[in-house]
């Protein structure tokens, strides 16, 4: 086969070179189907023809996501017309549709990038390539590996995501969580993006009152010989499984 690589839109022509495939007047009598997949079926490839009488066929994918895909050709040739039908094994040879590639992120609703809600629940939307079709389910990663970072090569995952558009746009739901410039990544049929360039983060917590732990009374002093209990309140502080956070005094800000 002369592809490896084929765009996951289709309409990619390969090339497959054997022996016995027979004549090109005798395929126009009987039919010739062309499938390609994990063991040889899943797709069915179109407008396949016999370029060199036995040994070549070239047929045009169909779009599609996965890798590691064999090929069977199969001649349904009529019998009263001197031919045999007759399936391939699969072939040796494989074929894998392309990676996906992230280009850009952006908030569905016009949130900015930097402005998630830590409870969740925005649609970020992927633009890029080799996604596959429509309703092909991807799943999202996201995360900072900067050793400096919060929460530093956490992944939040998103198992939802889904293609919305033919092979370019994908949408996924975030996740509860915390933490800033965010690189993501797509998954689509087993393979996974580089880390995209854009980047999302959510909110910053917001502190808007202290509440003495005893009887949540808001607090306009503390002890000043300190290891008293208080409750923070606020906004945007993540889901209760964080727990790494700390409260620094302006001294050591």
């Amino acid at each position: 086969m002369n592809v490896k690589s084929l765009p996951t839109i289709g309409s990619t022509a390969v090339t497959l070179t054997g022996t016995s495939f027979g004549t090109a007047a005798r395929a126009v009598y009987g039919g010739m189907v062309v499938t390609y997949g994990h063991g040889g079926y899943g797709y069915t490839a179109f407008n396949c023809t016999i370029t060199k009488d036995q040994t070549e066929i070239v047929c045009f994918s169909v779009e599609g996501v996965g890798t590691n895909h064999q090929w069977i050709i199969a001649h349904n040739i009529e019998t009263t017309r001197g031919g045999l039908g007759g399936i391939s094994p699969p072939s040796v040879v494989t074929t894998s549709y392309a990676p996906p590639e992230i280009d850009r992120l952006y908030v569905r609703n016009g949130t900015d990038n930097h402005h998630l809600s830590t409870a969740g629940g925005d649609v970020v939307v992927i633009n890029g390539t080799n996604f596959g079709p429509k309703g092909t389910v991807a799943i999202g990663r996201y995360q900072n590996n900067d050793p400096g970072a919060l929460l530093s090569g956490a992944s939040y995952i998103q198992r939802n995501c889904s293609v919305v558009v033919q092979s370019t746009v994908a949408e996924c739901t975030t996740v509860a969580g915390v933490g800033a410039y965010h690189k993501w990544t797509i998954t689509i049929a087993s393979q996974r993006s580089a880390h995209s360039k854009d980047t999302t983060s959510y909110k910053p917590p917001e502190v808007l009152s202290l509440s003495r732990f005893s009887d949540r009374k808001t607090i306009v002093t503390l002890q000043t010989n300190g290891s008293q209990p208080v409750y923070v309140n606020g906004t945007n502080f993540g889901p209760v499984t964080i727990s790494n956070a700390s409260v620094e005094s302006p001294s050591n800000q």
